[in-house]
């Protein structure tokens, strides 16, 4: 009996490393998975390429992080890239994941840069992003609502052809938006328009500020 007993614990404790080693294959392969779609669908809103190292689920946080996000300029500006992210977190709010309509507590940048960058006769790269996301017609899922926006120290790089190999200079600037749209749900061209909206607004803020330094301590954005 007692043999029997040990027995069966064995096989429910090997039954366990399995289903957990199962659960870890699948959720990698749904991570590499995910990582590929996002690359895509953003492609597709903002018409540039767009690059994500990892992709990453924490169930424990109930969040999504992306790791190495980066968006290139568009074909008509010099080449590079126009905004990059060392991690951007979707931290959602647990109650809403057993309703109907999902809820993003705070979408947070992490080592966030955006490269301002003006040429005569295209604009800036920011307005020709935001523009792509305003007119992009791709297929969407249903809208997530999102309530913040945030980045600590978001570094902004401003740079023009019209003084070739001269640099504007940095600015850094801290964000933080709160009740985003109203709180109506919002698809995932729509948020990347908003998103894109505020970082516009904040380099044409503080673009003909004055500056002693490379860098000035961060500057309080103001709501959408």
């Amino acid at each position: 009996m007692k043999a029997f007993i040990k027995f069966g614990f064995i096989a429910l404790g090997l039954a366990l490393i399995l289903a957990g080693v199962a659960a870890l294959l699948l959720l990698t392969q749904a991570e590499g998975y995910g990582r590929g779609i996002l690359e895509d669908r953003l492609a597709a809103v903002l018409r540039v390429p767009v690059h994500i190292e990892r992709l990453s689920f924490a169930p424990v946080r109930h969040a999504v992080d992306i790791h190495g996000l980066a968006i290139e300029n568009p074909s008509s500006f010099k080449g590079g890239m126009a905004i990059e992210a060392a991690r951007v977190t979707l931290q959602f709010d647990p109650t809403s994941l057993f309703s109907k309509q999902w809820v993003v507590q705070q979408i947070r940048f992490e080592g966030l840069d955006v490269r301002y960058r003006h040429e005569l006769g295209d604009g800036t790269n920011l307005a020709a992003l935001l523009a792509a996301a305003a007119e992009a017609d791709t297929p969407e899922s249903p809208g997530l609502v999102y309530k913040e926006l945030a980045c600590d120290a978001a570094k902004i790089h401003f740079s023009t052809n019209m003084i070739p190999g001269v640099s504007a200079g940095i600015r850094v600037v801290r964000i933080h938006e709160t009740d985003l749209e109203g709180g109506l749900p919002l698809t995932g061209r729509q948020i990347s328009a908003l998103i894109l909206k505020c970082l516009l607004r904040q380099t044409i803020r503080l673009k003909d500020q004055p500056q002693s330094d490379d860098t000035e301590p961060a500057i309080e954005a103001e709501t959408l």
